[in-house]
């Protein structure tokens, strides 16, 4: 995708430099999106599980692969969320954290242990004091709980792929999952909920996108045994975890999941997608039963996204060169599964897309309940600052948005280095990418 600064310019005119101004661009793209100039919703408080999210920007989680060998915070884990601790947002949600040795997406991915849980304690407490110092509250957080299924590795970064169903396109050493590993991965995810809850942490998600392997299960259409073809076969490994941790802390610990809107495939290959001819289209059926079935179960919030989140996965070819037209795809979904699964918070995302004026945005859509939570991703990697603007009323810093140049993911994906914004936070994460990001990508 372009720059979104090419999109905040009129095709033949000036810099958009107001909300109202960027409003109009967006109609005039036949974008009917909501937009808040005071951006005033974000800062009215939200009631989740018997405590209160003191304002409604959410920081989406953030992956940095750069905890220690055992799972825990590292210095540059405690710089990065101590930078979360300051900019102000009432919610953050913590980036993945693997709940098995072979469920890691790399040797340095965030995952609780026995013998750590006071680490990450201790990292609660220091959000807990830096924020309350600079704001008077404490933010609201939640630990992302995940087996990355197809995309696990070893220590030495060598792949080790546990798959959810097979494909015709899959390597000798992708391996399916029994449902025996799947019973022990429902055990596994429910032990290390307990451990979050004695951390401090105010809600899990049980992580069902992007891929991962929870999200896999979802469209295990052609699966054989207990967790595949039926969607109550399905869904089971994921509504038993809900249930699990439900009977091991009760009330203590809020339930939430981040799910996918719509995978990147049609049925019977992905969910939320169907094939009209050549064309994909949004079928929703699935997901809002699981939503649905989520709040009946406990699930206080549910956080969507897609598999593919900044890609145009659907519709026709002319839908594609509208400006922002992934980021309006998952507002659009998260608004009609809000509309039909009501008495749950839904969090939306994507917000980072529209730079300094996602806040806008995001005041929008609350005020308008297409969504109950604003979140972003990458923007506050780049600039935490923007939500103390933000919440201030002000138009965050254009010049200090994330630019969406992918630099951090390129940091990430290779498994070559701690991940983090090269270009708004140099210092180190420029030195990362000078030495560790080979060929074209690092101007070689």
């Amino acid at each position: 995708m372009k720059d979104v600064m090419n999109h905040a310019k009129t095709p033949d005119g000036p810099a958009i430099r107001s909300p109202e101004a960027f409003a109009g661009m967006l109609r005039k793209h036949d974008m009917d999106l909501p937009v808040e100039e005071s951006m005033a919703e974000l800062r009215k408080p939200l009631r989740i599980g018997g405590k209160t999210i003191p304002n409604r920007i959410c920081i989406q989680p953030l992956e940095g692969y750069d905890s220690r060998s055992d799972g825990s915070p590292s210095d540059l884990v405690y710089r990065r969320y101590r930078r979360f601790a300051r900019s102000g947002a009432g919610l953050v949600w913590f980036e993945s954290a693997a709940v098995a040795d072979d469920g890691k997406s790399n040797p340095r991915q965030m995952m609780l242990t026995p013998g750590r849980v006071s680490d990450f304690g201790s990292l609660l407490g220091e959000m807990d004091s830096i924020c309350q110092d600079q704001f008077g509250f404490r933010q609201y957080k939640v630990l992302q709980l995940t087996h990355s299924g197809r995309v696990s590795r070893g220590t030495d970064w060598a792949p080790k792929p546990l798959a959810a169903r097979a494909l015709e396109t899959d390597p000798d050493e992708t391996v399916p999952a029994s449902d025996e590993r799947i019973f022990r991965l429902i055990e596994e995810t429910i032990s290390h909920a307990v451990m979050a809850e004695e951390a401090g942490f105010d809600a899990v998600d049980i992580k069902a996108c992007h891929g991962y392997f929870l999200s896999e299960m979802l469209s295990a259409f052609d699966r054989k045994g207990e967790f595949g073809g039926s969607f109550e076969n399905r869904t089971k490994a994921l509504l038993k975890i809900v249930d699990g941790i439900r009977a091991r802390v009760g009330d203590s610990l809020t339930l939430t999941v981040r799910l996918n809107a719509y995978d990147s495939a049609p049925y019977p290959k992905g969910w939320g997608l169907r094939e009209d001819g050549n064309v994909l289209i949004l079928d929703l059926t699935e997901p809002v039963k699981l939503c649905g079935i989520l709040r009946d179960r406990g699930v206080r919030m549910i956080d969507i996204s897609a598999s593919q989140p900044r890609q145009h996965l659907f519709g026709t070819a002319d839908e594609a060169t509208e400006p922002f037209a992934d980021a309006r795809d998952l507002l659009m979904a998260v608004k009609e599964i809000k509309k039909q699964v009501p008495g749950v918070s839904f969090v939306c995302s994507g917000l980072s897309q529209f730079r300094q004026f996602g806040p806008a945005i995001g005041a929008g859509g609350i005020r308008d309940g297409w969504f109950d939570l604003a979140g972003f991703g990458r923007q506050a990697l780049a600039y935490p600052e923007f939500a103390r603007e933000a919440l201030a009323g002000r138009i965050p810093d254009s010049d200090r948005c994330c630019v969406l140049c992918n630099s951090c993911f390129r940091l990430m994906y290779p498994g070559l280095s701690a991940a983090g914004c090269v270009v708004k936070d140099p210092d180190p994460y420029a030195s990362f990418y000078r030495r560790n990001v080979p060929g074209k990508e690092n101007g070689k």
